[in-house]
């Protein structure tokens, strides 16, 4: 995990100006000290590999905004697909006829998969 530069807490930040990656309270404090350094331009940095994201901006106070890069998405993704594929397939008897019982039972989790995966929204800038 890449650290703050200024006082060790976790990265979520990075400023290209000051070569710096920062945590939020410290982003706040260096780019709100004058009108120049809020013009910084940052980016925020990858909830889970802490890669660039393409979310940029400037400004006093960014606010605290959890995003993930292309590639979390992607493999976020791919691996959901999976695992509701997996889910599908799961209610297929060996004859090939589907079992009601385990198709109404896999239904209602797959809701409640849905209503988990509604909790993180995740919006990829291109």
């Amino acid at each position: 995990m890449k650290r703050c530069d200024l006082c060790s807490h976790i990265a979520r930040v990075s400023c290209q100006s000051d070569n710096a990656s920062l945590c939020y309270l410290c982003d706040q404090t260096v780019h709100s000290a004058n009108f120049l350094v809020a013009k910084h331009c940052r980016t925020l940095l990858c909830h889970k590999c802490q890669s660039l994201t393409p979310w940029t901006a400037s400004g006093l106070h960014l606010g605290r905004t959890a995003t993930v890069c292309v590639d979390c998405v992607n493999e976020y993704s791919s691996q959901w697909r999976e695992n509701r594929i997996g889910q599908e397939n799961h209610g297929v008897q060996e004859d090939g006829e589907t079992d009601d019982d385990d198709t109404e039972s896999g239904d209602e989790s797959e809701n409640e998969n849905d209503d988990a995966d509604a909790e993180i929204q995740v919006v990829p800038l291109l």
